[in-house]
């Protein structure tokens, strides 16, 4: 798995282990904000993505980069291009 952290945030790899370990080898990432309500969103301090679901993106990264994506955040941008090439979360 590959984590996006914020600087000014705290991670505890270990925790992250055991609520990732069913989902290894799979093409996924984590939404981690339920907050508003709706689908839970990727959006906060930390982004979880698994290897294989970047390796999705980099093969049709085009593809995301064609939305209309200017100011959009990163995470914004990578859920809604996760959710266009059918990574699951």
């Amino acid at each position: 798995f590959v984590v996006n952290v914020d600087p000014d945030a705290v991670f505890f790899p270990d925790r992250l282990r055991n609520h990732v370990k069913n989902d290894v080898g799979q093409s996924m990432y984590f939404p981690n904000c339920g907050k508003y309500g709706g689908e839970p969103l990727l959006y906060g301090s930390i982004e979880v993505f698994s290897v294989p679901a970047l390796k999705v993106y980099q093969a049709r990264e085009a593809e995301c980069k064609n939305m209309d994506w200017h100011g959009w955040g990163e995470d914004y941008f990578m859920q809604t291009c996760m959710d266009m090439l059918g990574v699951k979360w």
